[in-house]
């Protein structure tokens, strides 16, 4: 809840502040609560990543709120936009932030703020992207509170926009795939480096897509 205290990591032990090997960026807006559940389950990966918090001008204090919750964790930084551009731009905000922060990163992870990572999540999704060297994009299963699946896999429509998701292959733990929703993905370092942002002119929806799609023109595969 609003009250609840994410605990510090010992100091030393994933040596983020050190290397910044895997950057996780999660766009705040508004519900601070969600957001607290979100970086506690960044916190519990082993190893634990870097987190940039951008709080996208949530007009409840919320991001404040945060700052406070926060302040004592150096693993975590939370920043604060003048306006909200939207999640293509907050996730923008954010790797250029952790880009200047750590130039040597390997991956972005992009974690919808209302979303939690499962225990081993993040190793899982690094080690998918270390078998898959043109990996730019590595996404993940993702789950409904009541455990149905929400997502498994994605296709590219051709006719709609409509049916991004589709089901995953029955019997692989991993496999390429058209599409990878923003809600979790992990992006490629050198990409990043190389430019690769979200399209501002998209607020909301369908940046995901269009990243997609710009990783795959660039010659890449998502996984």
């Amino acid at each position: 809840g609003e009250g609840a205290v994410v605990p510090t990591p010992a100091a030393g032990v994933n040596g983020c502040a050190d290397t910044g090997r895997c950057v996780a960026v999660v766009v705040h807006y508004v519900d601070a609560a969600a957001t607290r559940r979100c970086v506690h389950s960044l916190l519990a990966q082993h190893p634990t990543p870097c987190i940039v918090v951008v709080d996208n001008a949530s007009p409840d204090g919320s991001g404040q709120a945060l700052d406070a919750t926060f302040e004592a964790l150096r693993d975590v930084v939370v920043v604060h936009a003048d306006a909200n551009g939207g999640f293509g731009a907050g996730c923008n905000r954010g790797i250029e932030l952790a880009l200047a922060r750590w130039p040597d990163l390997e991956h972005v992870l992009l974690l919808n703020p209302d979303a939690t990572l499962s225990p081993d999540g993040l190793a899982e999704l690094v080690a998918t992207a270390a078998r898959h060297p043109d990996a730019g994009l590595v996404g993940c299963r993702i789950d409904r509170p009541d455990g149905s699946n929400w997502f498994g896999n994605g296709r590219w429509p051709a006719w709609t926009l409509s049916g991004f998701h589709r089901p995953a292959p029955a019997g692989l733990d991993e496999h390429p795939t058209e599409f990878v929703t923003g809600c979790c993905m992990l992006v490629a370092g050198d990409m990043l480096r190389a430019g690769l942002r979200f399209d501002e002119d998209y607020f909301l929806y369908c940046e995901d897509a269009d990243l997609c799609r710009e990783v795959q023109a660039r010659g890449r595969e998502l996984w």
